[in-house]
């Protein structure tokens, strides 16, 4: 047992990059709630938020595309920051009160 949790665990680490998860994540949360405070009244849709998180995640990867980070883990790291922020970012912000504005929220989150 102790073998096949060594097995998922390495292969889960080179496939995947966390922190580039994480950066993408936060930073597209920082985007998104500059954007809030800068203009209030501006409604973020999910779509527009779903484009921030693309761009950002997209440019990033260039830079850690011409730093030496492999195509594959990057391409995997790259669904799964999305896929983070819901199921375990977003939660805890909520919980924590420090999620996006709710007035800016429409009805798909």
């Amino acid at each position: 047992m102790e073998e096949l949790i060594n097995i998922i665990t390495t292969t889960i680490s080179t496939n995947f990059d966390f922190t580039y998860c994480l950066v993408v994540n936060i930073g597209t949360y920082s985007i998104i709630k500059t954007i809030n405070s800068i203009k209030p009244n501006i409604k973020i849709t999910t779509w527009y938020k779903r484009l921030i998180m693309a761009v950002f995640s997209i440019l990033l990867a260039i830079g850690y595309y011409f730093t030496g980070s492999e195509l594959r883990v990057l391409f995997n790291s790259f669904i799964l920051a999305p896929v983070s922020w819901a199921w375990i970012f977003k939660p805890i912000c909520n919980k924590l009160n420090i999620g996006y504005h709710k007035e800016n929220e429409d009805t798909e989150n």
